[in-house]
């Protein structure tokens, strides 16, 4: 995952940041799905349920995502961040 992702964004011409942040929590969301899967599997919780898992796990990194990206925009939160030298 990480030997693709990077590279993509890297090409495609984004910053280092969004590559990197990309790349982590793309990595992140296969690795659990990796795990849900298992889990169900191991549990034997039928197909659906598991794909609801899945999608839902996807989901909320977007949610979660726009939420942040969201507050960042606020000229509260620009303000407060602009006291520290990052």
């Amino acid at each position: 995952m990480i030997a693709w992702i990077y590279p993509l964004g890297y090409y495609a011409g984004w910053p280092y940041e969004a590559a990197i942040d990309t790349t982590l929590v793309g990595s992140s969301s296969h690795f659990e799905v990796a795990i849900y899967w298992l889990t169900c599997m191991v549990y034997g919780v039928p197909q659906p349920v598991i794909a609801f898992i899945i999608v839902k796990a996807f989901i909320e990194v977007l949610i979660s995502g726009a939420i942040v990206e969201f507050i960042l925009r606020s000229l509260q939160v620009r303000g407060f961040l602009a006291k520290f030298k990052f």
